[in-house]
């Protein structure tokens, strides 16, 4: 059974950020030095960020991040709850849902041992009604949770992915349940020769779990650490681990012109690389792509 995909045709209000994080988040939050978007724009101006394009032909892999890079989550989310958003005594607009739940999503991520996804994503659906002061209606935290699989991917990502599969292994590390995982690669049609769940290694990124086996099994095929490209949406869960273990990443800005981070938690952190879409990778391969500093 699918969420309802009606459009509720209202204005957008806000609501301070600050209610859906408690102190303890925050000082958490604080060690990756969340800065406003036109702050951290003008930090990767001005840092010395990378003037020519990587030569990707030293890489034998490729690993994606799932959700936000290859999947849009985030027009998934949005078409799957905004029939019930009509029913708050304020409107909503999708900037503040994904927000909201951006935070409220990392804040599930922190127990040990992990929630599976599927029940992350009910909690978080709950913790949306509460906060937006939705009517409480039953089984609509299970439906959000089974969204998952009607996520459509982005427009470039088949192609893509069809693409660089004549060129690279292809391996995805994902936050998501084994269950979900299968049913967004039936729409990606790719030949992923690994995929890395956070069910496999019960953690979830930033946590360096996802990567660590994901260069085990790409060791057994023959390729090294220093020969894999990560390619990932969110700074925070892909960049940031990335970066910190030494592995070349590029940084797929999806919401390039838009503003905030989305359903994804901030993190001020550059990487090797960034393009606007899977596309313009496929360009940078190809050797007519350019580099693109975000705004």
């Amino acid at each position: 059974m699918r969420c309802g995909l009606a459009s509720s045709g209202r204005t957008a209000t806000a609501i301070p950020l600050l209610l859906f994080v408690s102190p303890t988040s925050i000082g958490q939050l604080s060690s990756f030095k969340i800065r406003s978007t036109k702050q951290r724009s003008a930090s990767y101006r001005n840092s010395g960020a990378p003037k020519t394009l990587m030569d990707l032909a030293r890489f034998k892999a490729l690993t994606f991040d799932c959700y936000g890079t290859l999947i849009d989550w985030e027009r998934g989310i949005v078409e799957c709850v905004r029939p019930w958003l009509a029913e708050a005594p304020s409107t909503i607009t999708p900037a503040l849902l994904l927000t909201a739940y951006a935070f409220m999503k990392w804040r599930h991520e922190q127990p040990r041992p992990v929630v599976l996804f599927t029940e992350l994503m009910r909690r978080c659906w709950a913790d949306l009604e509460d906060a937006f002061e939705l009517p409480s209606r039953p089984g609509r935290a299970g439906l959000f949770a089974a969204s998952i699989g009607d996520w459509p991917p982005f427009a470039d990502t088949v192609a893509a992915l069809e693409y660089f599969a004549h060129h690279y292994t292809l391996a995805i590390v994902s936050n998501i349940d084994d269950v979900s995982i299968a049913k967004s690669k039936e729409h990606l049609r790719a030949p992923f020769a690994v995929t890395i769940t956070a069910d496999a290694v019960n953690s979830y990124k930033p946590g360096l779990a996802h990567f660590t086996e994901v260069f085990r099994q790409l060791r057994a095929l023959g390729i090294d650490r220093d020969e894999v490209l990560h390619v990932a949406q969110s700074k925070y869960h892909d960049i940031a681990p990335a970066r910190a273990l030494g592995v070349a990443s590029v940084w797929v800005n999806r919401r390039y012109g838009q503003r905030g981070t989305g359903a994804t938690i901030p993190a001020d952190v550059e990487p090797d690389l960034v393009v606007k879409s899977l596309s313009e990778l496929v360009d940078v391969h190809r050797g007519r792509g350019r580099l693109v500093t975000p705004v």
